[in-house]
C-alpha cells in the first residue's frame, strides 16, 4: 500500500527544492563562465597594449636613419606571450595588438590545412603612420609546441626594423 496514494508533501517539497537548486547552480555556472570570458578579454586587451608599448620602445631604440637589418626584441615580447600559453590566446593577443597574420591557423582554410598544423605562426605589423618621420615593421613568430599537438606556444621570437628620423 505504500505506492497507492498521492505523494506526500515532503516528497513534493524536496523535489521542488532540488529543481530550484539545479536552476540556481546553472545560473551561477553561466555567470561564472561569462565573468571568466570578460576577465580573459580584459587580459588580452591589456597584454596587447603592453605589446604595442614594447614595439614603441623597440622602435625608439633603433638607430636614426634607414635600418634594413632586423633587430631582435624577443626579450620584451616573450614575457607577454610566455611558453605554455594557449596558441589561440597568443594569436588573439597579437590580433588585438594590431598584427596581421601572413601564416596562421586563424587565416587558414577550414578544415585546417595539414601544413599549417606543423608550421609556426608569423604575425606582421607595419606602421606607416609615422611618415615622414619614420616607419616600422615588426614581426612576431609563434613556435608551436609539437609535443602537445600545437595547442600551446613553445617559443616566441620578435624582430623589428624601420626608418627613424627623430
Amino acid at each position: 500500500m505504500s505506492g497507492s496514494g498521492p505523494p506526500s508533501r515532503r516528497v513534493i517539497v524536496t523535489g521542488l527544492a532540488s529543481l530550484v537548486g539545479a536552476f540556481a547552480l546553472g545560473a551561477v555556472a553561466l555567470r561564472t563562465a561569462r565573468g571568466n570570458r570578460r576577465n580573459e578579454d580584459a587580459d588580452v586587451r591589456a597584454k596587447s597594449g603592453m605589446i604595442r608599448r614594447a614595439i614603441d620602445g623597440a622602435y625608439g631604440a633603433l638607430p636614426i636613419g634607414n635600418t634594413s637589418q632586423w633587430h631582435d626584441f624577443s626579450s620584451a615580447i616573450s614575457p607577454l606571450i610566455p611558453a605554455g600559453i594557449s596558441y589561440d590566446l597568443a594569436e588573439k593577443i597579437l590580433w588585438y595588438a594590431g598584427f596581421g597574420f601572413t601564416w596562421s591557423r586563424l587565416t587558414s582554410a577550414k578544415p585546417m590545412d595539414e601544413n599549417l598544423k606543423r608550421c609556426s605562426t608569423v604575425a606582421v605589423r607595419c606602421d606607416l603612420g609615422l611618415w615622414p618621420l619614420g616607419a616600422l615593421e615588426a614581426s612576431v613568430t609563434l613556435v608551436p609546441n609539437r609535443r602537445t599537438k600545437f595547442e600551446t606556444v613553445e617559443r616566441t621570437w620578435a624582430v623589428i626594423r624601420g626608418v627613424r628620423w627623430t
